[in-house]
C-alpha cells in the first residue's frame, strides 16, 4: 500500500546560491488524485485551470499532462478538479478523463450576494497517454447530468465512474450525508459514451460519506448505515450498466463515530483492508469477527510532487490550502507513461 500526502503553504528555496528564488507557483485552491493500476493522476487546481501530472511510483517516471484544450472556448469553464485516469484493454494504453460546462452566463445573485453559474451543457473530453498523448485533449460526447468530481473517480475494467447528479431524482439523502450526487454515470473507454449505473438498493446518493472504488478488479459502493457503521457493496455485471447485480459482502460497524470509508484492497480470503477518514488503515475480518488498526497514514506517508512549470522545468512540492493524504494500493506497474505501450 502506498500513502501519499501532499502539505499545505510549503516553498521550495533555489539551491543556487548565486541565484537564490523563491518557487512560488500558482495559488492552489485544491488537490485531487485518481489512480488505476498503480499510476496515480495528481490535479491540482487554482480555480480558472487544472494542472494534472501523471506518475508511476515503481519507475518514479511523471508527466505533465497539457491544461489547453481546442474543445474549451472563450464561453467554458474547465471545472474537473480532477482527472480520472484509467485503463483501456482494447487498445492496451491508459487514458485520462475530465469534464467542463458550457457556460451561459454568470451573474452575482442580488439577495444572497453570490456567484451564479448558469451553463447549456456538460462537455466531456480524453487525453490518451503514451504515443497517442501528442493529440492532446479530445472531445468524445455531452456528459447527460451534471459530474460531482467531489467524489473520486474510479476506473473498474475498462470504464471511468463518475458522481452525479440527476435533477429528477427524488428522496432523502442518506445518514448524516451531505452529498448531492444521486447517480453514477459509467464511460466506456472501448466505446467512448455514457451510461447510467443504478446505485445498489436502499442507496440514495454518493458523497461524503458514501464512496465508490475499485475492489481486485470490481466495483465497490461503501455506504453509510449509521454514524458508527458502513455496508460495502460489490457489483457483478457491470459490463452491462442496465443490469448489475449489487450484493452486500461486509457490514462493518466501529462503534465509534467514523466520517467515512474508502475500500482498499481484499485478500483471496476474505479480509478488507480500508481507510477511514484518510487517517487510519483499517482491517476486517469477517470470517473471524476480527476489526483491527493496522496503520496510521500520517505515519507513512511521502511527499508527491508535480511540476508547476508544465513538464520543463524544477519540480515544486504541491502547496495546497489544507493537508491532505491518499492511499494507493500498491501495484507495481512498470510500463511507460510516456511512450506506446502496445
Amino acid at each position: 500500500m502506498l500513502a501519499i500526502s501532499w502539505p499545505m503553504d510549503e516553498k521550495e528555496e533555489d539551491d543556487d546560491e548565486e541565484e537564490a528564488t523563491t518557487v512560488t507557483p500558482p495559488r492552489v485552491v485544491s488537490v485531487r488524485a485518481a489512480h488505476c493500476n498503480g499510476l496515480v493522476a495528481v490535479t491540482a487546481s487554482t480555480g480558472h485551470t487544472a494542472h494534472t501530472t501523471v506518475w508511476n511510483p515503481a519507475t518514479m517516471e511523471s508527466v505533465a499532462v497539457p491544461t489547453e484544450s481546442p474543445n474549451v472556448g472563450p464561453f467554458t469553464m474547465i471545472t474537473s478538479a480532477v482527472a480520472a485516469i484509467g485503463f483501456d484493454p482494447r487498445t492496451n494504453g491508459y487514458v485520462l478523463s475530465r469534464f467542463f460546462y458550457r457556460v451561459n452566463r454568470i451573474f452575482t445573485d442580488g439577495r444572497s450576494g453570490s456567484v451564479v453559474v448558469e451553463y447549456d451543457d456538460v462537455g466531456h473530453e480524453v487525453l490518451r497517454l503514451g504515443a497517442g498523448a501528442g493529440a492532446g485533449w479530445r472531445f468524445t460526447e455531452n456528459a447527460p447530468f451534471p459530474i460531482d468530481d467531489s467524489v473520486p473517480p474510479v476506473c473498474v475494467r475498462g470504464a471511468i465512474y463518475w458522481a452525479a447528479m440527476d435533477p429528477s431524482a427524488s428522496g432523502e439523502d442518506d445518514v448524516d450525508d451531505d452529498g448531492i450526487a444521486n447517480i453514477l454515470l459509467r464511460f466506456s473507454l472501448r466505446d467512448e459514451t455514457f451510461a447510467v449505473f443504478p446505485l445498489p438498493p436502499r442507496v440514495r446518493s454518493v458523497g461524503r460519506r458514501n464512496r465508490v472504488a475499485e475492489l481486485a478488479g470490481e466495483l465497490c459502493h461503501a455506504h453509510a448505515t449509521a454514524p458508527t457503521a458502513f455496508d460495502v457493496w460489490v457489483a457483478t455485471g457491470d459490463d452491462e450498466p442496465g443490469r448489475p447485480a449489487w450484493w452486500l459482502r461486509w457490514h462493518v460497524d466501529f462503534y465509534r463515530p467514523v466520517d467515512f470509508v474508502a475500500p482498499l484492497a481484499v485478500d483471496a480470503g476474505g479480509v478488507l483492508l480500508m481507510s477511514v477518514d484518510e487517517e487510519d488503515m483499517y482491517r476486517y475480518d469477517k470470517r473471524n469477527r476480527v476489526l483491527e488498526k493496522v496503520a496510521d497514514v500520517q505515519q507513512v506517508s511521502r511527499p508527491v510532487r508535480w511540476n508547476g512549470s508544465g513538464g520543463r522545468g524544477e519540480d515544486d512540492v504541491i502547496p495546497s490550502c489544507a493537508a491532505a493524504e491518499l492511499l494507493v494500493p500498491c501495484v507495481e506497474n512498470l510500463v511507460s507513461i510516456t511512450s506506446c505501450n502496445n
